[in-house]
């Protein structure tokens, strides 16, 4: 995963939390892993977190309860600006938001159609 400047298919940013980017944790989760970094705006700046602390233990709680997954969620501090970096490993078996499969596609977070969502639950070839 890098640091470059842009976002990709393993990269996010975002400025701060929202439930709504479980989605993409989900996604990473079920196609190749990835990194979403908390306090980082789209155009690559970051600006940190108020609450790094708070918002590590948010987020992680989160992912846990909702996705029942752990990734590596961690502070670390980019030039000065502290954020929550949430690293996320490929899993080993399909996770679902809401009843609802994701995966990542280019840069962006799909849902998986119901042909792809049964080869994923058999067991055959991973989403990519």
């Amino acid at each position: 995963m890098s640091d470059m400047g842009f976002e990709n298919n393993q990269e996010e940013w975002k400025e701060i939390w929202d439930a709504s980017y479980l989605k993409a944790i989900a996604a990473f989760y079920n196609t190749d892993g990835g990194r979403m970094i908390v306090g980082r705006r789209d155009d690559g700046e970051f600006v940190g977190l108020k609450d790094p602390k708070g918002d590590a233990k948010k987020i992680s709680d989160t992912i846990n309860n909702k996705l029942h997954i752990s990734p590596n969620v961690h502070i670390q501090d980019f030039d000065g600006k502290m954020c929550v970096v949430i690293d996320v490993s490929s899993g080993s078996r399909m996770v679902s938001l809401d009843s609802r499969f994701y995966k990542k596609v280019g840069n962006t977070n799909q849902e998986l159609s119901g042909d792809e969502l049964k080869v994923a639950l058999l067991g055959e070839d991973r989403m990519s």
